[in-house]
């Protein structure tokens, strides 16, 4: 067989696996709403075909010997999940596990519990970097081996075939970093506290890029099997660094457990790098003191029905941070998690994410060691570049972009309640949409934003005057390096379709005819585990406008 009959193979199979995913799902929905530049395919977020339902348990460990609250459960675990074959489940009782040590879980392996609060895992060991770990070798690929490739050809953006000057050692299977040089009209690493060295490769250089995994090569052809999410511009010497397929964690799952620690000894929870189709599912996170889970160099991944609660080292300044999406984290999907009680906007992309989706996820409580400033919730940008992502049906304190390290742009958040307002004590930063310096091409669409008695401007926008005692729905263009701002966010925004209890009316953009809003972008039909509740659940269009989420219910029902 020929290598361009194979290339060819390959090709047709990645085609038909895309196929089975669209059967499985149905077909993208109507996305026109939003102009083309400011969106990309976010059907293709998360696990193709969905989290897998394995069947077959390798072992199950022994509760009465190591669920009993206090015997070092570490060696048992850690060897059940190094002795499993693919595709089987080390299973955990109910009980309490104790570990000394970080667990590591390996690709096609999944660890499951029998539900959140009934298996727990608790550390108690002295500490490092996580309790749990999904975490492969991408790390050194990228910044140790630095196997790059100049990019010269397939660089439009929704291109799945790109060309490159090489492909000496490049393998299907392999996964590529796309990625460009910083321009100087979008990207700015120089934050309003300082320069962002560590959001990307090259000191920072390269803060917009994605992650693809190769599905076939033909010469100096590469087929990926994610399109490229935005142009690239040959100004910008695009590069493919390669990073091998045995230095990635591939389809491993953690399921129906409960992660914890005693005291804040571990940075993370969860650290998930060089992750691609992983998940977490109906999983609990607490006392995290960090992060409850840190997601970088990592592509394709899911997180769901999860609750992130209960930081215990203080909220802000890098600490007590729910869910983080980093560096080039790459078509994700986030979708019906609780976060209360974290900080870190609860739910977070910075660092370059792009393509992801952050869904139906209910808010509750976020927390700033500032106790009168209220902390945006969720977080669409903390540093830069996260761009081509969608947060859709969430329910939170704030819709927020700042620009603390860094810009973002052509984000797009729909059908979402932000009520500007969180308690008494928060009496500052009382804004149900904060888009800061540099964060331009940002698209809000079918939201219920505000809270009557409470919001009491409509909009304060860069260079008027913005006293913090305000409660705006619109706050724009603040927040540059020495209190400059920025007159562009305001003109870059587009705003359509929005509720706001200010004018206690909807807002529609003039020169947008099209009135009528998709029940979502990323799905085409009401999810099954949805059950009878109101779908969609939020948005000007929808009886009584905000309607409970099943994220929401399982809150108040604790």
């Amino acid at each position: 067989m020929s290598r361009s009959t194979l290339s060819v193979m390959l090709v047709l199979a990645f085609a038909a696996s895309s196929l089975a995913f669209r059967e499985t799902f149905g077909a993208a929905p109507d996305a026109s709403i939003v102009p083309a530049d400011r969106r990309v395919d976010w059907s293709l977020a998360g696990i193709p075909g969905g989290i897998p339902g394995r069947t077959q348990v390798f072992r199950s460990i022994d509760a009465t010997t190591y669920g009993d609250g206090s015997t070092d459960a570490t060696k048992a675990i850690q060897e059940a999940i190094d002795s499993a074959p693919a595709g089987q489940v080390v299973h955990l009782p109910a009980g309490t596990y104790v570990t000394r040590d970080t667990i590591h879980l390996r690709s096609d392996k999944t660890l499951r519990g029998a539900g959140q609060g009934k298996t727990i895992i608790r550390y108690q060991g002295q500490g490092g970097r996580s309790v749990l770990d999904l975490r492969g070798q991408s790390y050194n690929d990228i910044w140790g081996l630095k196997r790059s490739y100049a990019v010269t050809g397939g660089t439009t953006k929704g291109s799945t075939q790109i060309t490159l000057s090489k492909t000496n050692g490049i393998r299907q299977g392999d996964v590529l970093l796309i990625d460009q040089l910083n321009d100087s009209v979008l990207v700015d690493i120089a934050g309003s506290e300082g320069v962002c060295t560590y959001c990307s490769r090259q000191d920072g250089k390269r803060a917009r890029g994605q992650f693809a995994e190769v599905a076939a090569v033909d010469g100096n052809t590469v087929t990926l099997n994610l399109p490229l999410f935005f142009s690239l511009d040959m100004s910008l010497q695009p590069e493919a660094t390669l990073v091998s397929a045995s230095s990635m964690v591939r389809r491993a799952g953690v399921e129906n457990l409960s992660l914890t620690q005693d005291k804040p000894v571990n940075e993370h929870i969860v650290e998930m790098d060089s992750a691609q189709q992983c998940w977490l599912k109906n999983v609990e996170i607490s006392r995290m003191n960090r992060r409850g889970c840190w997601h970088i160099n990592s592509f394709q991944n899911e997180f769901r029905d999860c609750t992130f609660h209960n930081a215990i080292n203080g909220f802000g300044r890098d600490h007590g941070y729910g869910l983080e999406l980093s560096l080039q984290s790459t078509a994700n999907l986030v979708e019906n998690n609780i976060f209360d009680t974290v900080d870190g906007g609860g739910v977070m992309t910075d660092n370059g994410a792009i393509g992801n989706v952050i869904a139906y996820n209910y808010l509750h409580n976020i927390q700033f060691d500032e106790p009168h400033w209220m902390i945006a919730g969720p977080v669409l940008n903390h540093s830069p570049h996260p761009s081509m992502n969608l947060w859709e049906g969430n329910i939170g304190p704030q819709l927020g972009n700042d620009f603390i390290h860094g810009s973002s742009s052509h984000n797009t958040v729909f059908r979402c309640r932000s009520t500007g307002w969180r308690d008494q004590t928060a009496n500052s930063n009382n804004n149900a949409v904060e888009l800061q310096h540099k964060n331009l091409y940002m698209t809000v669409i079918g939201c219920v934003l505000g809270t009557k008695g409470k919001s009491d401007v409509y909009e304060v926008a860069y260079p008027q005057p913005a006293p913090a005692e305000l409660k705006p729905i619109w706050r724009l263009g603040y927040g540059g390096p020495k209190r400059t701002g920025d007159t562009k966010v305001k003109a870059t925004l587009l705003r359509h379709g929005n509720w706001d209890s200010v004018t206690d009316g909807v807002i529609w953009d003039p020169a947008i005819t099209n009135h009528t809003l998709p029940a979502s972008l990323y799905r085409s039909s009401k999810p099954d585990w949805w059950g009878d509740l109101a779908w969609p659940p939020i948005g000007p269009d929808v009886p009584g406008m905000v309607n409970k989420i099943p994220a929401q219910i399982r809150f108040e029902g604790q």
